[in-house]
């Protein structure tokens, strides 16, 4: 905005002035203080600007108006106070009457976004509390007889109250200075004798007694987390924007509704406004903060300052309850807030001294503010000759993460929703928005119905949940794993698995696989038994994978490199069958009364070195495990209680191969790592989409790290990666030291959340060129339920865990199992038939967490 345009304003007529001179220095309120320790951590903060806009139509009169608010300061001591520091600690000074700094700009012609980023700009200009004043206005004339003008006062010096003091003066005044008459204005009490009183009367029982209240009301009280899709800044900033929702008709009825339950409009929006961040959090205790006018005088509400305080709800949805026995909680908690309100909250701070996080305002990190006027607020009033509606100010900053503004404008509501954009962005504060007004409606129609069953979304946000909760449709595939690698061992000389020191063709597997198949059923293997086997990574093991379903067995791995009490453990609570081991000796420290054979070629109790020499009949196609048998158990980490074996069916396993043979693309030009220990489920991911795609599954040596295993001459030409992502982030600190083969196309992790930071460094290495896919699921869900494509925009936010994958459902839900909105945390419920059959041998457990899906 161009420089100041200033003048003197005679002041000599209209008004009375001060009776007495304002001291020269004296103490801040509480409030005060505070507003002016906080300038002193961001000096210039304008989100302590106060913005009041008028837009005015008539001959106005620039020099009547700019005299009325010199006479206005002048009358206000607040209003010509600015606060220097000695040593650290701040006092006032009142400086004697002088002209308001004033600003005029002819802005006829130019478009209306171009005034309103004056606007905004002239709003949004620090202030310099040192050297003051603390007050300016401009005045832009925008048409012939068009003006807007803008008065900016820091909050430190004012409040909303003062405001329409400030209003309601310049309007007597300017009509006085117009007709040469007087404004008859009776002087106002001194705001300065305010903060004396509120200090000794802080120092008395009755503080205390009020100061007792909230210590105990709010010890314990939680943080409010407001889902947002950025990482929450350590040190906020103060840049905000604003949402304006019409409600429209909710005026009146939200007053009628509430006359009825003799409760003010106040308690009906606060009971909503609770009811929203519930069921949009999923938390049950947090604070609102509630700004007052604390005006508890006659005297005090004809004078200009900064009395405002904030009383604290504090929410609580432990139990179930309607919308009606929520109103009379409020109800309930308001009066007594205001019964102990006199405490400014400034001294309530200091009090409860919480553990201060610096990226949350203290006590609550949310505020609802809710006017009584009505009417001529924000429509066309008279000011002395002129037409007068209230505009917007363009101000930006905001104080809070989220805040809500409500007023009522004739049979309509006006809800402001201001946020800080560091943390919420509009599409989310526009979600917030429009779910408040579906809320407030369906609870003002049905106050009885329990508040998690109250509708919340609109039709278009329900349908997105729709759509976004269910996996894509798989094409057809074979009902078993088993079904689809026998279809590609027709191509009997291809290679299926390289390793160290070992090899075999798709032919040879299936061969071995069945030699195998038959010295099972010689050991009494059958249908539904568990077959385990401790044996190092490399080929051996999934030629006994294959056996074991050949004659309608599951498996069960057992890592070598396991302590010999949790294999112990794992065989004896599996009911294991067999035990199949290297050279068919028992495993050191395995007490377990289990047969023991030997999967190596070759050995008497093994499988033949080579196709056509069987140690009994060949296992019947009939006997092969069918979509409803084992297709293996594998064992949580027990890092919550005692280790529980999953139960995965063939059609589970199968689905989930179908989608990973989709969604990775694979195909028999890849040759896919085996680095995962055999009692993961990654290793599962690994081994099956290679076999069922045709192509070659590379087993990594045991023990070796990554860039040794890719080193190795059988590893060349490696195109797909399944990585922990805790190990992945280990690669990305330095990936100049792994070789990573220029054949690679695809790497998958999974195991922990990945960092958004080792996303960007990986993108800035590779580019496009590699695909970086993040998957999640629990073992019950065989292996994954979600993946993500992690482009470059995820190295500039928190990772997503993605969308649900080919034939899986998902749902978040509530603790009444009702679905939540998106962003809102809940449980995570799996659906499909990529599902587990439960926990082996834990009927209880199992109903616990395998519940029946609702929709089928």
């Amino acid at each position: 905005m161009p420089d100041s345009s200033q003048r003197p304003h005679s002041a000599t007529s209209g008004a009375s002035g001060p009776a007495a001179q304002a001291p020269a220095a004296a103490a801040l309120s509480v409030g005060q203080e505070r507003l002016w320790f906080l300038d002193q951590f961001e000096p210039g903060d304008p989100a302590y600007n106060i913005p009041l806009v008028l837009r005015f139509t008539g001959a106005l009169s620039a020099d009547a108006l700019g005299a009325a608010l010199d006479a206005v300061a002048g009358r206000h001591e607040a209003l010509r106070s600015r606060f220097p520091a000695v040593d650290g600690r701040p006092y006032v000074v009142v400086d004697p009457p002088a002209p308001v700094p004033w600003e005029s700009h002819d802005l006829r012609g130019c478009a209306e976004d171009e005034t309103a980023a004056r606007i905004g700009e002239f709003t949004n200009r620090p202030f310099d509390l040192a050297a003051g004043p603390l007050l300016r206005a401009a005045l832009l004339r925008t048409g012939e007889d068009t003006y807007t003008f803008c008065l900016v006062v820091h909050h430190i010096v004012a409040d909303g109250w003062s405001l329409g003091l400030l209003r309601s003066e310049l309007d007597a005044l300017y009509s006085a200075f117009r007709s040469g008459g007087d404004a008859a204005l009776d002087d106002p009490p001194s705001y300065l004798a305010h903060a004396a009183a509120e200090r000794a009367w802080l120092d008395g029982p009755e503080a205390a007694a009020a100061l007792d209240h909230w210590r105990r009301l709010l010890d314990g009280a939680q943080p409010l987390a407001l889902p947002a899709e950025r990482p929450r800044p350590s040190v906020p900033t103060s840049r905000g924007a604003y949402r304006t929702q019409v409600l429209r008709g909710l005026g009146g009825t939200v007053e009628s509704f509430a006359r009825a339950r003799r409760l003010t409009p106040f308690m009906v929006i606060a009971a909503a406004y609770q009811l929203l961040l519930h069921r949009c959090t999923g938390q049950d205790d947090f604070c609102v903060g509630v700004p007052t006018a604390a005006r508890t005088t006659v005297d005090s509400e004809r004078t200009v300052g900064y009395f405002s305080s904030t009383l604290v709800l504090r929410a609580d949805f432990s139990g179930t309850r309607s919308f009606d026995t929520l109103l009379r909680q409020i109800r309930g908690d308001w009066l007594r807030a205001l019964t102990h309100g006199r405490v400014p909250f400034e001294r309530l701070t200091e009090e409860l001294r919480q553990d201060r996080d610096t990226g949350r305002t203290p006590v609550f990190q949310t505020l609802l503010t809710v006017h009584t006027q009505s009417g001529g607020d924000l429509g066309e009033h008279r000011f002395a000759d002129l037409l007068c509606a209230e505009g917007d100010g363009g101000h930006t900053a905001a104080k809070f993460e989220l805040s809500l503004d409500v007023r009522p404008d004739g049979d309509d509501l006006h809800a402001v929703f201001g946020y800080r954009t560091d943390l919420l962005d509009a599409p989310e504060v526009a979600r917030f928005a429009a779910r408040f007004e579906i809320l407030l409606r369906a609870a003002l129609e049905e106050p009885d119905t329990p508040v998690h069953l109250l509708p919340l979304l609109d039709e278009g946000e329900s349908a997105l949940l729709r759509d976004e909760a269910a996996g894509p449709a798989l094409p057809e595939y074979p009902p078993t794993v088993l079904a689809a690698i026998d279809r590609m061992a027709r191509a009997a000389n291809a290679p299926a698995l390289v390793g160290p020191g070992e090899a075999l063709t798709r032919g040879q597997l299936a061969d071995a696989s069945r030699a195998l198949a038959a010295r099972l059923l010689a050991a009494g293997v059958r249908r539904g038994d568990l077959v385990a086997f401790c044996l190092p990574r490399g080929p051996r093991p999934v030629v006994v994978m294959l056996a074991a379903w050949r004659v309608g067995a599951g498996f069960l791995a057992l890592d070598p490199e396991y302590p010999a009490g949790r294999l112990d453990f794992m065989l004896r609570d599996s009911g294991a069958a067999v035990l199949l081991t290297a050279d068919g000796a028992p495993v050191p420290g395995l007490t377990a009364d289990v047969p023991v054979l030997s999967a190596a070629p070759g050995h008497p109790s093994g499988p033949p070195p080579g196709p056509g020499t069987q140690a009994g009949p060949l296992p019947d196609p009939a006997t092969e495990a069918g979509p409803d048998d084992p297709a293996y158990v594998i064992y949580t980490s027990g890092s919550t209680g005692t280790p529980k074996g999953v139960l995965v069916p063939h059609r589970a396993l199968a689905a989930r191969v179908a989608w990973m043979r989709q969604g990775y693309g694979l195909g028999e030009s890849d040759r896919v790592l085996h680095s995962a220990s055999l009692s993961f489920d990654t290793s599962a991911e690994e081994i099956f989409p290679a076999l069922a795609s045709g192509a070659v599954l590379v087993t990594a040596r045991p023990g070796a790290a990554l860039g040794d295993q890719l080193a190795e001459p059988y590893a060349a030409g490696v195109t797909v990666l399944d990585l922990p992502t805790p190990y992945w982030h280990h690669l990305v600190a330095d990936l100049a030291e792994t070789p990573w083969p220029d054949t690679l196309r695809l790497v998958v992790l999974g195991a922990d959340q990945a960092r958004a930071e080792a996303v960007a460094a990986w993108r800035a290495r590779f580019g496009d060129t590699v695909r970086l896919v993040n998957s999640y699921g629990p073992t019950e869900t065989t292996v994954i339920a979600t993946t993500a494509e992690l482009g470059a925009a995820d190295g500039l936010r928190r990772p997503p865990i993605g969308r649900p994958i080919g034939a899986t459902t998902l749902a978040v839900l509530d603790r009444h199992g009702t679905p939540v909105p998106p962003g809102t945390p809940g449980e995570l419920v799996i659906g499909g038939p990529g599902v587990a059959d439960g926990y082996l041998g834990r009927p209880g457990a199992t109903a616990r967490a395998f519940v029946p899906d609702p929709d089928g």
